[in-house]
């Protein structure tokens, strides 16, 4: 995915509902919230489109200060067409802007210059993360639901003895030295989202390496 789900604070407001439909329309999932319903769904919140005439209200603005500085939202605010206090805005941190239109090509084409940012910020997030985890010292592996790997860093390919072509083609049943263990620690790891003790696993020149 390109970027998280969007949670839209918004208002009943013609252009709003015209926006919010051309997103919904590309093929994004946007879920509408309120006030009342922003604590629920604190968790789910990655990316939140905020109406701007929501933040011209003191309280709403000071709750949404607080909320961003503690759960760390990325932040869109809906421009109107009218005049705006940029003032308000230095209260945030704020990724990106949209503007309300009723027009449809205009939604279409910021959406599309939207997407096209998200786009970009996505890809070097992700080349600085393989980045980290391609040179970090030890092993790491990533797989499946069917446990067939997915990725393995520079270190993981190298403990192994496998060039990460090859790794990739394996699962971890080929590489398990004590097949029915690791598997159930892997099914057990699936679930609680960390390993409960040390699996063994086979080298290609069948050494056997222990790893946690």
């Amino acid at each position: 995915m390109l970027f998280e789900e969007i949670y839209w604070l918004g208002t009943e407001h013609p252009a709003d509902f015209e926006l919010r439909s051309e997103l919904v329309s590309v093929g994004l999932k946007v879920h509408t919230i309120s006030f009342d319903t922003l604590l629920p769904h604190k968790d789910r919140i990655k990316r939140l489109v905020v109406d701007y005439s929501l933040l011209t209200e003191k309280t709403k603005l000071d709750e949404l200060v607080k909320f961003q500085k503690k759960y760390q939202y990325r932040m869109v605010v809906l421009l109107p067409s009218g005049t705006i206090n940029y003032e308000i805005l230095n209260h945030l941190r704020i990724d990106s802007y949209l503007f309300e239109s009723t027009n449809k090509l205009e939604n279409l084409a910021q959406i599309k210059l939207w997407l096209k940012n998200l786009a970009k910020e996505s890809d070097a997030f992700d080349e600085f993360n393989r980045s980290i985890y391609e040179n970090f010292p030890f092993a790491i592996y990533e797989a499946d639901d069917a446990g067939n790997y997915l990725y393995a860093n520079k270190a993981g390919c190298e403990l192994l003895g496998y060039t990460k072509k090859e790794l990739l083609r394996l699962s971890i049943k080929d590489v398990s030295s004590e097949k029915k263990l690791n598997l159930e620690l892997y099914e057990s790891f699936k679930k609680v989202g960390k390993m409960s003790d040390y699996v063994y696993l086979k080298t290609k020149q069948g050494k056997i390496v222990l790893i946690q």
